[in-house]
């Protein structure tokens, strides 16, 4: 067998082991900060279950609406409408069918950090280490986060996001077609599981769509890039616009601007995952790697400059807004931004003892 098709297996391995885990975490216990029997897992199964019932997404049910006709369902449709469906064809209860398609998508994530660390090092084995530090959690109310606190939705709309990081390093390299319609796939997948990590693609978005006007000469071919990384999205967004100002209008998000930042341990009235999450010697990994990537100069900037501009995102921000929860939660991506990095510094401390020991290490 040769050494492409062991790492190929190693990451069907990685993916299937992390799926396992995150299935059968029913079993925690009923402990702050959540575990899947809170209230949002409850909620979640409720609108899975109505779209069973009344074979439509747009409106919740008499019982649900208070009796209020054409009330309209606050929650998007892809995870709750794929739950549906796979709960209809199976018979099985909605419960297991959407904590099913979380679990698979969190896994998902295990490839995804992957692809990120090769595209970005260009070292296997550094990919493959990066992936195996995101299987296995050392705590999972802090490694699993959104899964043991019942985020679903932004489990699937988060890991869009990581496939967008990926997707976006790779055009930047290669500038393909190809390229920009995946990321008008990913995009669209944020509108329709979890429309709020939209706020994380605005300026990507715009540097792509800078990026295809000054490198294009023909406006023909700037048309037809630009159709092909916004179309998708466009249709869906401009589809399901109503839907997000009534949201909008009636949810508790606030982007004010607060002079007073919040404290790190404090967000909206909610436990939120950081830095303080992660145990001291993965910090301490994750700071090696990053220096060691710093000191490569230009090698590595784009997967400096990604990493930086999403811990701005989940560290700097959210404590300047007046309703910080949000962003805050998405830090439950914190160690999918680490691991690369983690991986690093465990590559180069191996290779620096296998200098000192004349070990050959394969």
């Amino acid at each position: 067998m040769n050494l492409k098709n062991k790492y190929l297996l190693l990451l069907l391995l990685f993916f299937v082991i992390a799926a396992v885990i995150r299935i059968n975490l029913d079993g925690l216990p009923l402990t702050h900060p959540g575990n899947i029997k809170a209230a949002d897992p409850v909620y979640h199964t409720t609108i899975t279950d109505i779209i069973k019932d009344t074979h439509q997404w747009k409106y919740y049910p008499d019982y649900i609406a208070f009796g209020i006709e054409k009330s309209i369902n606050q929650q998007p449709p892809l995870v709750y409408t794929n739950a549906a469906m796979l709960s209809l064809f199976s018979s099985i209860p909605s419960w297991s069918t959407v904590y099913f398609i979380i679990c698979l998508m969190a896994a998902l994530r295990i490839l995804l950090i992957y692809l990120i660390t090769q595209e970005i090092f260009k070292n296997k084995k550094i990919s493959i280490l990066a992936a195996a530090l995101y299987v296995i959690p050392f705590k999972p109310d802090i490694w699993l986060y959104e899964t043991y606190i019942g985020f679903w939705i932004q489990v699937f709309s988060l890991t869009f996001l990581i496939a967008f990081a990926w997707l976006f390093i790779k055009y930047l390299k290669e500038r393909t077609n190809g390229n920009l319609i995946s990321l008008s796939i990913v995009t669209t997948g944020v509108i329709a599981s979890h429309p709020q990590d939209l706020l994380y693609l605005v300026i990507p978005a715009l540097y792509l769509i800078y990026d295809i006007i000054k490198r294009n000469k023909e406006n023909i071919t700037k048309v037809k890039k630009l159709a092909y990384l916004g179309l998708a999205p466009g249709i869906s967004f401009l589809v399901l616009l109503p839907w997000f100002l009534f949201v909008w209008r009636t949810s508790q998000y606030n982007l004010a601007w607060n002079s007073n930042p919040f404290p790190t341990d404090y967000l909206g009235g909610i436990t939120t995952p950081g830095i303080q999450f992660i145990p001291w010697f993965l910090l301490v990994l994750a700071a090696l790697g990053i220096i060691i990537s710093i000191l490569a100069k230009s090698k590595y900037k784009l997967g400096l400059l990604v990493t930086g501009y999403y811990l701005f995102f989940i560290i700097i921000l959210p404590r300047f807004l007046s309703s910080p929860h949000y962003l805050g939660r998405t830090g439950s991506l914190l160690p999918v931004a680490l691991a690369p990095f983690m991986a690093v510094a465990i590559y180069y401390i191996i290779s620096q003892l296998d200098k000192l020991t004349k070990i050959k290490i394969n």
